[in-house]
């Protein structure tokens, strides 16, 4: 399973690394409104 976070959103980060995601080094370039707002990309494996 794959997701983007919003970088500067720590609350939603801890919750999907406790979930079981890690953040696999992707970034993306986001834009709202002509602001900036990078993404992390989060992958998480199921056997």
């Amino acid at each position: 399973m794959r997701l983007w976070v919003v970088e500067a959103d720590t609350r939603a980060r801890r919750f999907y690394e406790r979930a079981g995601f890690a953040a696999d080094g992707g970034r993306e370039p986001f834009e709202i409104a002509g602001v900036p707002v990078p993404e992390i990309h989060y992958v998480r494996t199921f056997g």
